[in-house]
């Protein structure tokens, strides 16, 4: 398994781990190890995926130009707005929720899924 990087909130080192319900998956999480610290990666199907989010630091994708796919509409800063896989946008800034906000190419603000920035795969 990889190392984990300590809590980008207060230094602290952390810890991999599993929930297993009988009937269900088990699922794989990272937490802090100070008791006082309520980071929140949410779950994850494997060890690797949920380290991997709590390494990703919002330094590592601030600026970065990215396309989505996705076409059709999206609500932007309260309005809906039509892009194609075309447009270009910037990452602003990365939720340990998995959600990106980007700039569109207007400079409005708006949020997606990670999984849904192309440069972010």
């Amino acid at each position: 398994m990889d190392e984990l990087k300590p809590c980008p909130f207060c230094g602290s080192g952390a810890t991999c781990i599993d929930d297993y319900c009988e009937g269900w998956e088990t699922y794989y999480t990272v937490q802090c190890d100070n008791g006082k610290c309520m980071i929140d990666i949410g779950w994850h199907e494997t060890p690797e995926e949920a380290i991997a989010m709590w390494d990703q630091r919002v330094d590592s994708i601030c600026g970065i130009k990215t396309t989505i796919n996705f076409s059709g509409d999206l609500k932007v800063e309260g309005y809906w707005k039509k892009w194609t896989t075309e447009d270009e946008f910037t990452c602003i800034k990365y939720t340990r929720s998995g959600l990106v906000y980007l700039t569109d190419p207007d400079g409005k603000n708006v949020t997606v899924p990670k999984r849904n920035c192309n440069a972010l795969k």
